[in-house]
C-alpha cells in the first residue's frame, strides 16, 4: 500500500504558486475520480480537436464558436486545468505512483494503435519522466494555468486576435504540444487504470455538445445544418475553397486575412461537413427512404440550391442513385478524415513538415474531402423538399 503524502503548501503570491486549487478533497485523494470527470465529458479525440480549434482563435477573426460556443469553452478550460492539476500530483508523487503500475509498455502499445495520438510518442523515457519534463517546460502548473488564462482571453475576445505585430505564427505551438501531450498522457493513464470500458460507454455524453464541431441542436438536426451551408456556399465554391486550402500547402502562406483567417475558416467548415455526413451516417436506411426528414419548412431561410446551369462536375462517384450514395456515406472512415485535415493545417503554421514522408497521404486528403462534399451534396439534391 502506497502511504499518501501531505500535499505542502508554499507561502508565495497566489498566482505563482503551484498547487492544485481545481481539485475538491475527494480528487485531491483519488485522482481517477477527476480524470473520470473529465473523460466522461469529454472523449480524447474532442479533447484533441477542441484544444486545436481553441488555439486556432488566434489566428482568425473569429471568437470560439464550437459545441456550444463560450459555455463549452467554459466547461473545457475547467476540464483541462483538472488533467493538469493530476499531472501535477503525479509528478511530485503525492500518493499517486499506484496510477503509474498499470502503464507498461504493453498498455501503451494497445492505447497506440487504438487512438489517434498527435505527440504522445513511444520513447526509452518513463512516463513519470516525460510528464516531470513537459512540466519544466511550461515552468510547472501555474505555468499550464497561466498558458490557459492567455487562451481564454483569445477565445472570448476580438481584441487579442494577433494582426502581425505581437508575435510571430506559430509561436504558440509548442504550448500547444505540450498541452496536448498532457491531455494524450491522462487519457492513457486513465484507461490503463481500468477506465476503459467505462469511457467506451460514457464518452459520448457530452451535455454541452454533440461533438467537438457541432451543437446539440446541429448534431440532432444534421440535414437542416447541411443546407444552411449549402445555401452560405455554392457546391463550386466549396471545392474552390478546397482547392486554394490545397496549394497554400507549397507557400505556407495565402488565403491571408487575419494571419489565418480564411483558411481556418475554410478548414473548420469541412471539420463540420464531416462531423455533419458523420451524425447523419448514423442513421439506418429507412430514415433516408422516408421524405419527412428532409423537408425544409422554412421558406425564408432555404430557398432552391439547384439551378439547371450548374451542372457541378463529379470526379468521385460512378453511381448517383440513394442506396449506393447511403452506402457511400456510411463507409467513410471519419475520424482519419479529421485526423489528416488536422495535421494538414498543422503544417501550414508550424515549421515541421507532417507529411514530408507520405505526400501522398495530403492528395488522399483532399480526395477524401471532395468525395465527401459530392455525396452530401448528391443526398441534399435528391431528397431535401423546400415548402415554398
Amino acid at each position: 500500500m502506497v502511504e499518501e503524502q501531505p500535499i505542502k503548501r508554499q507561502s508565495v503570491w497566489i498566482w505563482d504558486e503551484d498547487y492544485p486549487y481545481s481539485l475538491d478533497t475527494n480528487e485531491l485523494q483519488n485522482p481517477i475520480i477527476a480524470l473520470e470527470d473529465v473523460f466522461s465529458n469529454y472523449s480524447l479525440v474532442d479533447c484533441q480537436y477542441l484544444l486545436w480549434e481553441w488555439k486556432h482563435c488566434h489566428y482568425r477573426p473569429y471568437l470560439f464558436s464550437f459545441g456550444n460556443g463560450i459555455h463549452t469553452l467554459y466547461h473545457f478550460m475547467g476540464k483541462i486545468q483538472k488533467l493538469l492539476n493530476v499531472g501535477w500530483l503525479i509528478d511530485k508523487e503525492f500518493g499517486c505512483a499506484q496510477l503509474l503500475v498499470a502503464s507498461d509498455n504493453l498498455a501503451f502499445q494497445e492505447f497506440k494503435d487504438n487512438n489517434y495520438c498527435s505527440f504522445f510518442t513511444e520513447s526509452n523515457n518513463s512516463l513519470k519522466s516525460v510528464i516531470t519534463t513537459t512540466f519544466d517546460q511550461e515552468e510547472g502548473l501555474q505555468g499550464f494555468m497561466n498558458v490557459l488564462r492567455h487562451w481564454w482571453e483569445m477565445g472570448v475576445g476580438w481584441r487579442h486576435l494577433d494582426v502581425g505585430d505581437r508575435c510571430n505564427v506559430g509561436s504558440e505551438i509548442p504550448e500547444f504540444r505540450r498541452l496536448t501531450l498532457m491531455v494524450e498522457i491522462m487519457n492513457f493513464i486513465y484507461r490503463s487504470n481500468g477506465m476503459k470500458e467505462s469511457q467506451k460507454m460514457r464518452e459520448s455524453q457530452n451535455v454541452y455538445a454533440c461533438s467537438s464541431y457541432l451543437s446539440l441542436e446541429e448534431g440532432r438536426q444534421p440535414v437542416k445544418t447541411i443546407m444552411r451551408i449549402f445555401n452560405k456556399w455554392e457546391y463550386e465554391d466549396l471545392k474552390e475553397f478546397l482547392r486554394k486550402l490545397f496549394y497554400t500547402m507549397e507557400s505556407h502562406g495565402g488565403l491571408e486575412e487575419g494571419i489565418m483567417g480564411d483558411r481556418g475558416g475554410i478548414a473548420h467548415t469541412f471539420h463540420k461537413l464531416i462531423d455533419l455526413a458523420h451524425q447523419l451516417s448514423l442513421n439506418n436506411e429507412s430514415f433516408f427512404g422516408d421524405v419527412k426528414h428532409f423537408i425544409m419548412h422554412e421558406v425564408s431561410e432555404f430557398e432552391n440550391f439547384w439551378t439547371d446551369y450548374d451542372n457541378p462536375p463529379f470526379h468521385h462517384l460512378p453511381k448517383m442513385d440513394l442506396d449506393y450514395l447511403v452506402t457511400k456515406l456510411k463507409g467513410i472512415k471519419y475520424d482519419l478524415l479529421h485526423r489528416n485535415l488536422h495535421e494538414f493545417m498543422l503544417l501550414l503554421v508550424g515549421p515541421e513538415d507532417e507529411f514530408t514522408d507520405n505526400y501522398t497521404r495530403v492528395i488522399s486528403l483532399f480526395q477524401g474531402l471532395e468525395e465527401l462534399l459530392e455525396v452530401l451534396y448528391l443526398i441534399m439534391l435528391s431528397r431535401v423538399q423546400t415548402e415554398w
